[in-house]
């Protein structure tokens, strides 16, 4: 019985350590977490209007946009400035610069812009215009790589189109290919265009379409006339004709090659 007891002595005192060591690292873990808690803030991040929220040991806005591994260069913009310092429920945005290659009416631009959206850098750059095409929809996004840019302001124009009568009208366009797009108007290699397809329009501008075909006609038993003879006769007396032999209308199979310009026929050749 003595042997057992002080067996039982010893784990006692065993646990009693474990006991006080296992309190120990709690206290140990709890002052940690209040600690952490002490110096971690609430912070929301903005990065090009996409909103996400989360907790920074960061004392500047430098050091938390370094945390998340976001690279700036000269045409981002940030807010607060990068030296700011981090406080709790701070809110930091970052607007990522992009390059905008505009080509108004055949004058190509360059600008840079954090809008997110079309709609949002042409009110940046004040590059809107009553009537305007855009090669893009308004509401497209802009991501960080940029975007090529077409506008093509209204033009007064006169327009002649497949012989049809002379009209002025407004048209969007930056090319004449983009004003025979804009009237709907079907063309092919025989056509004929002026100025050139690819020439660009402004304003005063004319524009001739000449609708051109060429095709073979065949046609049976064409009737064809008969040419007259003269042949002087020392015979007879000045003034004086005789018909040796009547001439008479014959018919002939004949493929012809025809060409028409506005739907007339402009030439026609025997084949």
């Amino acid at each position: 019985w003595r042997t057992m007891r002080i067996a039982l002595a010893r784990m006692s005192k065993k646990k009693s350590l474990l006991t006080a060591l296992v309190a120990l690292v709690v206290l140990a873990v709890a002052g940690t977490t209040v600690g952490y808690a002490a110096v971690s803030k609430n912070v929301t991040l903005s990065i090009d209007g996409k909103v996400r929220k989360g907790h920074t040991l960061s004392d500047t806005v430098r050091n938390l946009l370094a945390s998340q591994h976001i690279d700036l260069n000269r045409h981002d913009v940030v807010a607060p400035s990068l030296d700011s310092e981090i406080g709790d429920d701070s809110r930091v945005a970052v607007r990522y610069g992009k390059p905008l290659a505009v080509n108004l009416d055949g004058e190509k631009t360059t600008y840079w812009t954090t809008a997110t959206t079309v709609r949002g850098a042409l009110n940046q750059l004040d590059l809107r215009f009553f009537g305007a095409d855009y090669s893009s929809s308004r509401s497209a996004d802009i991501d960080r790589q940029g975007m090529a840019l077409r506008i093509a302001t209204p033009k007064k124009l006169t327009l002649k189109i497949a012989g049809a009568k002379k009209q002025k009208r407004n048209v969007s366009a930056m090319t004449v290919r983009g004003v025979l797009g804009k009237l709907h108007v079907g063309y092919d290699k025989n056509d004929k265009v002026k100025p050139r397809l690819d020439s660009f329009v402004k304003d005063g501008d004319t524009v001739v379409f000449t609708k051109i075909t060429k095709k073979k006609v065949r046609v049976g038993h064409e009737k064809i006339g008969f040419d007259t003879v003269e042949r002087a006769d020392d015979s007879m007396t000045k003034g004086e004709t005789s018909t040796v032999r009547e001439g008479r209308s014959g018919v002939r199979d004949v493929t012809y090659r025809v060409v028409t310009h506005n739907g007339d026929v402009f030439k026609k050749t025997v084949l």
